[in-house]
């Protein structure tokens, strides 16, 4: 996943596993909503969605 924030010029800055309704919580930076939103696809096309 690192790759492709990289190439999206966003930052995974700290990831989490935590219990409760949501299991990971994923912190990232970017400097656009394009970015965030890309960013937002590539954790869901890894499994990571709401």
């Amino acid at each position: 996943m690192r790759v492709e924030f990289d190439r999206y010029g966003a930052a995974l800055r700290d990831a989490y596993t935590i219990l409760g309704e949501r299991d990971f919580l994923a912190i990232f930076e970017t400097e656009d909503r394009e970015a965030a939103f890309k960013s937002a696809l590539t954790l869901r096309r890894h499994g990571l969605n709401a």
